[in-house]
């Protein structure tokens, strides 16, 4: 049977995505298109490929076979058709906020005049939903909290350590006499405590020593992010729990000031995960050392 190759290269891009939409917007064409380039191989092969669920598109057991069948060459043929042979078309990189602001955007700026012809797409999404991404093909690089994380959730991946981050209390210069030089973390309750909402390292740590007490934590602001939290805390407004990482220069010209803890906060480290038979593993590595080369705290 003479199949177009682009019949498959459709299939695997919309297989790779989970979606027509995404799979439309990389190949810079129609999602009409798409679905009848979609009805196309079907009626061609004579199997139905693809079935749509409440969750969304998914993949029918002969369109399981027939993805694991072509993925690796298809792969291989894109290699050659792309000019570069191991240059991508499009990078999909999921990312914090705070990660993405403080140690991504330089380095993606730096590797979009060196390779201007690569898409980087920068996404976030939870850290489970985040792996699964990366597993089944949604996404190329991701950057995790390794803390307090099994290894069983990295099978089948490359995980790799980036750098330490260290959690603090911080005040603005201004409201520093407001609090005391040492805080007791069983105190923080009488003070304006500002932190992100959800679970993190340092509030899961905190929340065990009042449990251990039989008490419970409870701060008086809650935010999503770390940027809001240092906004807030230079308002003058409340003690602040961020990572001293994202706010160097405010630490550097005492704008913040960082007020030790009688327990010490537990040290993050960030990583970042490929898939280990991702077609573009080496462009991502280099793209890690470049990053490594902007951050002198990086290991």
């Amino acid at each position: 049977m003479n199949l177009n190759f682009e019949l498959y290269k459709i299939f695997y891009y919309v297989c790779s995505y989970m979606s027509i939409t995404d799979a439309a917007r990389h190949l810079f064409v129609s999602q009409p298109a798409i679905t009848k380039q979609i009805q196309n191989l079907e009626q061609a092969l004579g199997i139905v490929l693809f079935v749509r669920s409440r969750k969304g598109l998914e993949l029918t057991e002969d369109g399981k076979k027939l993805f694991k069948e072509i993925k690796s060459p298809v792969e291989k043929l894109l290699s050659i058709e792309n000019k570069k042979g191991d240059i991508p078309n499009t990078v999909r990189i999921i990312a914090g906020y705070s990660t993405s602001k403080n140690f991504l955007l330089k380095t993606l700026s730096k590797y979009d005049e060196i390779y201007p012809n690569v898409k980087f797409e920068v996404n976030f999404y939870p850290y489970h939903e985040a792996i699964d991404r990366l597993r089944n093909g949604q996404a190329d690089l991701i950057f995790v909290n390794m803390k307090n994380h099994p290894n069983r959730d990295f099978d089948g991946l490359r995980l790799k350590k980036c750098f330490d981050v260290h959690d603090a209390f911080v005040v603005h210069k201004d409201y520093q006499g407001e609090v005391p030089k040492l805080l007791n973390l069983l105190d923080l309750n009488q003070y304006p405590i500002v932190c992100k909402s959800g679970k993190s390292v340092a509030r899961s740590m905190i929340e065990g020593v009042f449990a251990e007490k039989k008490k419970t934590f409870h701060p008086k602001f809650e935010l999503s992010n770390n940027w809001l939290i240092e906004e807030y805390v230079k308002d003058c407004k409340g003690i602040g729990l961020v990572t001293k990482e994202y706010i160097t220069e405010e630490l550097e010209t005492k704008e913040l000031i960082e007020i030790p803890t009688d327990i010490p906060l537990p040290v993050r480290d960030i990583g970042y995960a490929l898939r280990k038979d991702f077609l573009y593993n080496q462009f991502i590595e280099e793209f890690m050392k470049e990053l490594k080369k902007d951050l002198d705290f990086f290991e």
